[in-house]
């Protein structure tokens, strides 16, 4: 097998040529201070000794569509069933449980057995407390699109071209493509990308027949809001206020609009309608593609940022300028796994044993990097794929971190971008469409805003 290229902590602390600084690390986990100086040795990570073969079980999961590949193998190297419904075993959450409970269960403090103990010190998470659950490791996430369709809209060269759009050309962009899907001929005005001129084709290319809509219109699309907020908290600082958010956030609500007008309910299956050509973009982390993915298909994947219309004014940092907002993508995590502590001792155990053989066997390390196309917490990725090496030279070149939040946060800015997603749909005017826009900053400074800099609610009319 061959080994998984180890990316440096210093290179995953965003050396950018753009000027952003900053670094990436995991929060809200005991001891996640020492990541960095376990990462110090050169190498690929070692492996834990391996457990005793387990017996044949069956393991009920509830991840979503992230890790099914990964846990696929498990159950292929180890004689287990899994199975989807019942009560979990374990579960994939999308931000580490601080509380250790997740409102529908308590969590089996990991810790408190040896060997996921050490698999814990592997991945840098300290031993001195509770831990409730395992970092899935981390990947890309933006806007996915097919280069083969790229190609055909816009010619051979337009990568360096696109992702260095400014907001105002990326907007012409999709508005154009959105004209051209319905009518190519009627749409032969001249864009410019970066600066540089560019024409859609007259007439429907095959790789670009089918497309029916710029970006899909399903619900996870739409979400994972801790990634999509990040540029917006990025250039907030230190400080989150309504005056250092309302801005950057006024910036991000334009590109909820602008996907919201060129999209479609009728693509809600996003995966399979980018590998068929329905849509041209689908905004989600890498490792959901993955899963749902063959490796033909993920091999001609590009990710290209999620654009907002940010300006120098709404930036209150000095780690980050406006280019390296609008022009990288987002590294975030991918989920944290977990064991419900309520379920019998033989399904933790059989729990127990799948996070033993991701986190402590060559297996699972494959697994996790080259199946799910994740970067693992003790910083190794698979570079045997296209996609795969070419994530690792992304993550070399240049990301941005996406800021860990808390599950009130979470929810609070997911359901002010489906409020916003409805208004939008609902409004009869720009005034409607104003007082959506109004509407969604409160809720998302309400909800992003450190303790006492939230504003006061607006009266009840």
């Amino acid at each position: 097998m061959k080994l998984c290229k180890r990316i440096t902590a210093a290179l995953l602390a965003l050396i950018m040529t753009a000027g952003l600084a900053g670094c990436d690390k995991l929060s809200g986990v005991p001891g996640a201070d020492k990541v960095q100086e376990l990462l110090a040795t050169p190498g690929p990570a070692p492996t834990l000794p391996p457990a005793p073969d387990p017996l044949p079980q069956t393991l009920t999961v509830r991840a979503g569509r992230t890790l099914q590949k990964a846990l696929a193998a498990y159950a292929a190297a180890n004689n287990v069933t899994l199975a989807g419904e019942g009560a979990a075993d374990l579960v994939l959450l999308d931000i580490y449980p601080e509380s250790g409970a997740t409102g529908e269960s308590t969590l089996f403090d990991l810790n408190g057995d040896p060997l996921l103990a050490a698999a814990a010190a592997r991945a840098g998470l300290d031993g001195g407390g509770p831990l409730y659950a395992f970092p899935a490791g981390r990947c890309l996430y933006g806007y996915w699109a097919d280069t083969a369709v790229l190609a055909a809209l816009l010619g051979e060269n337009y990568q360096n071209d696109l992702r260095a759009a400014t907001w105002a050309e990326w907007s012409a962009f999709v508005g154009a493509v959105t004209a051209w899907i319905a009518d190519p001929a009627a749409a032969q005005q001249e864009l410019t990308l970066n600066g540089n001129p560019y024409m859609l084709p007259a007439e429907k290319p095959e790789a670009a027949a089918r497309l029916t809509a710029v970006f899909d219109g399903s619900d996870g699309g739409w979400g994972n809001g801790g990634p999509l907020f990040a540029p917006a908290l990025l250039a907030a600082g230190g400080t989150r206020s309504e005056q250092t958010l309302y801005g950057a956030l006024n910036g991000l609500c334009s590109t909820i609009l602008l996907e919201n007008a060129n999209s479609t309910a009728d693509v809600t299956a996003s995966a399979a309608a980018l590998a068929d050509g329905q849509v041209l973009f689908t905004r989600r982390p890498l490792c959901d593609l993955a899963d749902a993915l063959d490796a033909d298909t993920l091999a001609r994947l590009t990710v290209l940022p999620v654009k907002s219309d940010l300006v120098e004014e709404d930036l209150f940092t000095e780690e980050y300028n406006l280019t390296g907002l609008l022009n990288y993508p987002i590294l975030t995590d991918a989920g944290w796994l977990a064991i419900p502590a309520e379920r019998e001792t033989s399904s933790r155990k059989a729990a127990a044993a799948a996070l033993l053989w991701l986190y402590g066997s060559a297996g699972g390390e494959q697994a996790l990097t080259e199946d799910e196309l994740l970067i693992t917490p003790w910083d190794t990725a698979g570079d045997t794929s296209p996609l795969g090496a070419w994530q690792v030279q992304q993550v070399e070149n240049g990301i941005l971190p996406a800021p860990a939040l808390s599950e009130e946060q979470l929810d609070g800015v997911n359901a002010a971008v489906l409020t916003l997603r409805s208004d939008a749909a609902a409004a009869a005017s720009d005034k409607d469409l104003k007082a959506a826009r109004e509407a969604f900053l409160q809720s998302a400074v309400a909800a992003l805003a450190d303790p006492g800099q939230a504003p006061d609610p607006a009266p009840a009319e």
